[in-house]
């Protein structure tokens, strides 16, 4: 059996990766690896399926997101970035002096 490829582009040429080989440690896993490097490196972002997220979790994500997107400029500056819980920082600026 043949497997396909993990990675395609939808129709607006974004890169679509299908990440459950890695996931699942089966046979493709390399493959994955190598497709989301060479979509770090040629567009700078990417689209995964094969998660294992469900259907309802990603549509609320996106609600959650949209929301915030929504919000007015001034709003958004306000918001903290960079922490998580217990102060562990997610992002690189949090670590640069303003």
């Amino acid at each position: 059996m043949q497997m396909a490829p993990p990675l395609r582009q939808d129709m607006d040429g974004i890169p679509v990766i299908d990440v459950s080989p890695f996931i699942h440690q089966t046979t493709g896993g390399d493959s994955v690896v190598k497709a989301i490097e060479a979509a770090c490196r040629e567009t700078g972002f990417f689209l995964i399926t094969g998660h294992g997220v469900s259907t309802e979790a990603t549509a609320q994500l996106y609600s959650l997101a949209r929301d915030f997107f929504d919000e007015p400029q001034d709003w958004k500056k306000k918001q903290g970035r960079g922490t998580s819980l217990k102060g562990a920082s997610l992002s690189p600026r949090s670590q640069t002096k303003r």
